[in-house]
């Protein structure tokens, strides 16, 4: 089943809408689930929805490989997704255009950590094993999460990554991940 709701960020100064998926036999069984929190939240599930009319389909993926889990998709803004989704801001000499733009990631990560995660475990069965996911920046902003708050996320699947804007940053974000930790990437 999939529900979404809307949750205020004071940190983007926006609604920010929320998607979850929970598995078949939730509302009937009291099992608790692990939860993945996916960037790009639109591109999960309805083609009808997402940015270029193309899903991941997470739910069917997870059915058919039999893996029950939590899903939260957190949606893009149509507008600053770029500014939202990026930790740094882009180098100059990338793209005058640009104009230093970029860097509201670490907002967009207080916002997933102090409002998103603490209402998810209000409202669902969580079993305390969270990843942490995304594609192209929402890869680079997984990478950034995964390894800036290692206590908060057992995994992290980070997918096409746009990295190569942010290498040097990168590079040194995922010295941080202590092996010793389990985390996996």
């Amino acid at each position: 089943m999939i529900k979404q709701t809307q949750l205020f960020s004071p940190e983007l100064d926006r609604m920010v809408q929320v998607r979850i998926y929970t598995p078949p036999g939730y509302d009937t069984e009291g099992s608790s689930y692990p939860i993945a929190y996916f960037f790009d939240g639109q591109n999960l599930f309805d083609p009808a929805e997402a940015s270029y009319g193309m899903i991941w389909a997470v739910d069917q993926v997870l059915e058919q490989i039999d893996q029950p889990m939590i899903v939260v998709g957190l949606d893009s803004s149509p507008d600053h997704r770029t500014e939202e989704y990026t930790p740094w801001s882009f180098p100059v000499d990338l793209d005058p255009s640009l104009d230093r733009r970029g860097g509201r990631g670490k907002d967009t990560a207080r916002f997933l950590l102090d409002q998103v995660i603490p209402w998810v475990k209000q409202h669902y069965r969580t079993d305390g094993r969270q990843m942490i996911a995304g594609a192209s920046l929402g890869g680079v902003m997984s990478l950034y999460l995964g390894s800036s708050y290692p206590e908060e996320f057992d995994w992290i699947l980070a997918m096409s990554t746009a990295g190569w804007l942010f290498q040097e940053e990168l590079e040194q974000q995922l010295r941080r991940i202590d092996p010793s930790l389990g985390q996996r990437y």
